[in-house]
């Protein structure tokens, strides 16, 4: 094993990096998310380059989601990612060098949404420490199209949110997107592909 992500997945969006049992909600038990000083110590252990994986849907457990309609919304979650990159670089001296931006987002995002996320949380993650390397999610294939009511509804928490809905992109409109809207913002590309009958990203 050359390289490990963490916390990986579907948690990463879930997740709060200095209260991980606080965040993760959607599979198994709290209790069993490793802190990233164990992930790192396992790391070290193996020889295996570490990847960092930011949370791009919620601040806390419950309230101050992410609001892809809301700028201040946005760089208050680039905000706690470059908090990150702090506690791990300057503070505990890790050196991780691969911070990739969220798992799977054109599951709940538009192209030209993640776009700026990409853009205004690689610009606050790379002022701390300009030697970190950017990854974006990439797309594979077209998405089916995904209808997250009620669980991507948090009106009650967040008046101004706008319920997302069908929800569905193209590789084409991803990319284009990405080399247009942050352009300049990020180094890799992780493409996620999936095999499966239907041909369908996310089954």
């Amino acid at each position: 094993v050359r390289m490990l992500r963490y916390p990986g997945g579907t948690v990463g969006d879930h997740f709060i990096w200095n209260n991980p049992s606080a965040g993760y909600f959607s599979v198994g038990s709290a209790d069993t998310i490793i802190t990233p000083a164990q992930f790192i110590t396992i790391c070290r252990a193996i020889g295996a380059e570490p990847i960092f994986q930011v949370n791009t849907m919620s601040v806390d457990r419950t309230e101050n989601r992410i609001n892809p309609t809301r700028i201040e919304s946005i760089r208050r979650g680039a905000k706690r990612a470059a908090d990150w990159v702090a506690d791990a670089n300057i503070s505990n001296s890790w050196n991780v060098k691969y911070w990739e931006i969220g798992n799977e987002t054109w599951v709940w995002l538009f192209g030209n949404e993640y776009a700026q996320y990409v853009a205004e949380y690689s610009m606050a993650m790379k002022a701390v420490d300009p030697n970190i390397k950017i990854i974006a999610c990439g797309l594979s294939e077209k998405t089916r199209v995904f209808n997250p009511s009620p669980f991507f509804d948090f009106s009650k928490s967040d008046p101004s949110w706008i319920l997302r809905t069908a929800v569905s992109n193209t590789p084409e409109s991803w990319y284009q997107a990405l080399f247009t809207g942050a352009k300049g913002s990020f180094d890799y590309i992780a493409p996620h592909p999936y095999l499966s009958s239907t041909n369908q990203a996310g089954n």
